[in-house]
């Protein structure tokens, strides 16, 4: 698995410098506009003014850094170096940086990392949880980054959506937690902007450059492995946004042609536990 986490964290780093300067993440537009958390959000958490958070792999931070704007004191872990890097530079720019901090680290490895600090919040966004090889240890993490009566919040895409083909009429990958991963190669990513490298060296695995693995875990497994931490379950509206991965745009809109099977759903998902 030490090989697959090689070969994720190059694709995301190479991902972190398209996306930090693409249309879709409008990176400018976002500092001008000062947005906070979603509504849905908003309407799950309440107040978090005075609060602390931690937000797991949380890529170049403008997710993280929503609440920040909304008096949460907080912190964006992710395993790429790259990422880390523009997040913790947006966090200048936004005059954020004195209410967060960015550290790269594996999400396994993140209570280490943080020292046994705990918090109020664990936050994780769109397009999480289909990278983890386990979630039940995944939920141990959770667990141990959480003070007494803190609260877990997940919004993401549920996975039946990636078990289907492009069509979203048939199931054409497997639907339940295995071993090995789901493996794509391709040059593409999800938002508009430079292809992918291809041909730069590869340290530390013998993959592709352009590689990904995905390992997919359903609902039914991810709900009882966070219970099973002693944390319960609260809630688990869902969402009629759109949430897919679309290969490389060549447009500018929020609306593309996608030829690459990645994420396809209009029904992302929310999960509230504490």
């Amino acid at each position: 698995m030490d090989d697959w986490f090689a070969t994720n964290r190059a694709n995301w780093d190479d991902r972190a410098v398209i996306h930090a300067v693409s249309t879709f993440y409008d990176v400018e537009g976002w500092l001008r506009d000062e947005p906070g958390p979603t509504p849905l959000e908003r309407s799950a958490l309440g107040d978090v003014d005075g609060l602390s958070l931690v937000h797991l792999q949380c890529h170049i931070g403008t997710d993280t850094l929503r609440w920040a704007r909304v008096g949460a004191t907080v912190t964006g872990v992710d395993f790429s170096t790259l990422a880390i890097r523009e997040a913790t530079t947006l966090a200048r720019r936004a005059r954020l940086a004195e209410r967060s901090r960015f550290l790269c680290a594996n999400v396994y490895d993140a209570p280490e990392i943080l020292g046994g600090e705990r918090f109020d919040l664990v936050y994780v966004s769109l397009g999480s949880l289909c990278w983890l090889p386990s979630i039940e240890g995944w939920a141990k993490v959770v667990a141990r980054l959480l003070t007494p009566g803190g609260r877990l919040y997940v919004h993401d895409v549920h996975p039946l959506s990636n078990s289907l083909d492009d069509d979203g009429e048939r199931l054409a990958f497997g639907y339940f937690e295995s071993a090995e991963p789901l493996v794509f190669d391709s040059d593409e990513t999800y938002t508009d902007g430079a292809a992918l490298p291809v041909l730069r060296p590869l340290s530390g695995t013998t993959r592709s450059p352009t590689s990904l693995a995905r390992c997919d875990a359903t609902v039914s497994w991810w709900t009882p492995s966070t219970n099973s931490t002693g944390r319960c379950l609260r809630s688990f509206p869902g969402s009629r946004n759109q949430a897919r991965e679309p290969g490389r745009s060549r447009g500018t809109g929020p609306e593309y042609l996608w030829p690459s099977r990645w994420w396809r759903t209009e029904r992302p998902s929310s999960a509230f536990a504490r």
